[in-house]
């Protein structure tokens, strides 16, 4: 957001230079930049002093959740739920589950695997079910990437890909100048592509300008910080949350201190669940503001049970 911002003020300026002069224009580009980063600052302190309802949910698995109301970030309502799990347990519990044909919520997925929690995963063709993104459970490829025939970049949801297996646990980028074989380079025995990638190295990336990215709606993501591994939802399309640009999703990323961060699908497709409550955050697809909401995916990422 601040990037962008930038641009805008000092476009606005070098435009007014011949009228009001040099030093005016830089006094009124350090005015807006000084008043951007101030509301910056205090969208972080709300969110990170805001009253976090916590609860554990498995030794070293831990659920968030507060509802942006009085107290809102981005001058918006926002519901936000994560889930925080340990790196050296995440390494043991990360499992990839996927739809056998079709489509298959979120939940049932969750609950065919005996998951402990659940977020929805990657991109897939609602009309198919058909995932578009390359994944890879337990070291055998079930989906490739999808092209586009005209397509010179690669699209900003194949940008990056979660690996994982009990050796460790990264989030990678996805550029690649080989589009079909670059997968023969992944030592993980699991892998979901997915994206935008919106942190790499403590390095937050510049959003597309495309109404995707600009434009609120419910998301999904995942990210590493040091020491673990957060699944993050946050609700919209609904007046109790409006959802959020990906470039806001970035930066409560960060206040989160995530290093390495991942978009997964989000607007209908957002759903945590948590075995001992079913859906926890209010899925849109219904329209409601409710639990009920929940749409059919492709895949999900899930947590399975700790067994030692």
């Amino acid at each position: 957001m601040q990037a962008v911002q930038t641009s805008f003020v000092v476009e606005i300026t070098l435009k007014r230079f011949d009228k009001i002069g040099l030093a005016t224009a830089l006094c009124i580009t350090l005015l807006v930049l000084s008043s951007s980063d101030l509301q910056s600052q205090n969208n972080q302190e709300i969110f990170i002093k805001a009253p976090w309802k916590t609860e554990s949910i498995e030794k070293d698995v831990t659920h968030f959740n507060h509802h942006f109301e009085q107290d809102s970030i981005f001058n918006s309502k926002q519901n936000i739920h994560y889930i925080q799990i340990k790196l050296s347990k995440a390494k043991k519990s990360l499992a990839i589950a996927r739809a056998d044909s079709g489509m298959v919520l979120t939940s049932i997925l969750a609950q065919k695997s005996e998951a402990i929690a659940a977020i929805n995963g990657s991109f897939f063709n609602t009309k198919t079910g058909v995932s578009v993104n390359f994944i890879k459970i337990n070291g055998r490829v079930t989906d490739s990437t999808f092209y586009e025939d005209k397509q010179k970049d690669l699209k900003a949801n194949q940008q990056g890909v979660l690996v994982f297996d009990s050796t460790g646990i990264e989030i990678i980028s996805r550029n690649f100048e080989d589009k079909y074989w670059w997968v023969n380079g992944l030592k993980y025995e699991n892998a979901l592509e997915s994206g935008p990638l919106l942190i790499k190295d403590n390095i937050s990336k510049i959003p597309a300008d495309t109404p995707f990215s600009k434009n609120r709606h419910p998301r999904s993501a995942v990210c590493l910080t040091d020491d673990s591994f957060i699944l993050l939802t946050a609700d919209g399309r609904n007046t109790n949350a409006y959802g959020l640009s990906v470039d806001e999703l970035t930066h409560m990323l960060t206040w989160l201190n995530c290093k390495d961060a991942l978009n997964l699908d989000g607007g209908g497709s957002t759903t945590l669940f948590i075995k001992k409550y079913g859906v926890v955050n209010m899925p849109s697809d219904n329209k409601q503001w409710d639990h009920e909401g929940e749409r059919a995916v492709n895949n999900a990422l899930l947590i399975l049970p700790s067994h030692n």
